[in-house]
């Protein structure tokens, strides 16, 4: 009766290990992916890697498209401090990267479409493409179904990114003065000169001539103001004939009245 119930603990026991080695190792992992280097220099601003791959079997095609999938760890700061004499590149974790995918194609066939399981491969990553100098984690998964080549591995790409100042910003500092400017001194030799050139102007006017008086000279007479008569000193036109005309009708009124007198009396 112990026998059986050994043999059913024991054969438990495998299934467990069983179960637990197949969730350890991927369920689509398939071949491998070996790098030559996994530290590059930068050349031109790109890296370059030099790949070894076994598809572990000949491909169904002879060009398998695949998605390289890159996520940075650490970025290499290449930054000046206060304390630094010069910038110095640090190591600056990075963390919840979103993951930067680069499609290829490995070809496992050769000029005359033999296919192969092994082949060479050659890729490169480039700033302009959004890398920088730093370590990133690489994984190389099958394009159609997502299957992962090999195993992630570590890379890192060598090379001194954009400077950065994090030196502190003083705003104090001592006004400088401007310098005093002192009033050039007058030259005595070319005042002498001039001094004796005025006492010999002074000495050659002669004596028994006397300066005119200014004072004395008659000065022209005053003009007199001429009254201006009243009026405005204008005439209108027709004025004349029209008074004239008035003294005719008067006289003829005149005579016509002193006529109907005389012969009202008769």
């Amino acid at each position: 009766m112990q026998v059986p119930r050994v043999f059913f603990l024991f054969r438990s026991l495998l299934v467990v290990a069983a179960v637990l080695m197949g969730w350890a190792t991927p369920a689509f992992a398939f071949g491998s992916f070996n790098l030559k280097q996994t530290a590059v220099e930068e050349a031109d601003g790109r890296w370059k890697f030099n790949v070894d791959v076994d598809y572990g079997s000949k491909p169904h095609l002879g060009h398998v498209p695949f998605d390289f999938v890159f996520v940075q760890k650490v970025y290499y700061e290449y930054s000046i401090t206060d304390t630094d004499k010069a910038p110095v590149q640090r190591r600056k974790p990075m963390h919840n990267q979103e993951p930067q995918r680069e499609q290829m194609d490995i070809a496992f066939s050769d000029a005359r479409g033999e296919t192969w399981q092994r082949t060479k491969f050659s890729f490169a990553v480039r700033r302009d493409r959004g890398f920088s100098a730093g370590e990133y984690t690489l994984t190389v998964k099958r394009s159609s179904d997502g299957a992962v080549l090999g195993r992630p591995m570590n890379i890192t790409l060598n090379g001194q990114n954009e400077l950065v100042d994090r030196r502190s910003i003083v705003f104090t500092g001592d006004v400088k003065k401007k310098p005093e400017t002192k009033p050039a001194e007058p030259d005595k030799e070319s005042e002498e000169p001039t001094r004796e050139a005025s006492q010999q102007a002074t000495d050659t006017v002669p004596e028994d001539v006397e300066p005119e008086d200014t004072e004395s000279a008659p000065g022209p007479a005053p003009v007199e103001k001429k009254a201006k008569p009243a009026g405005c000193g204008c005439s209108v036109p027709g004025r004349d004939r029209t008074q004239g005309a008035l003294a005719m009708l008067g006289i003829m009124l005149l005579g016509w009245t002193v006529f109907w007198r005389r012969r009202g009396c008769c």
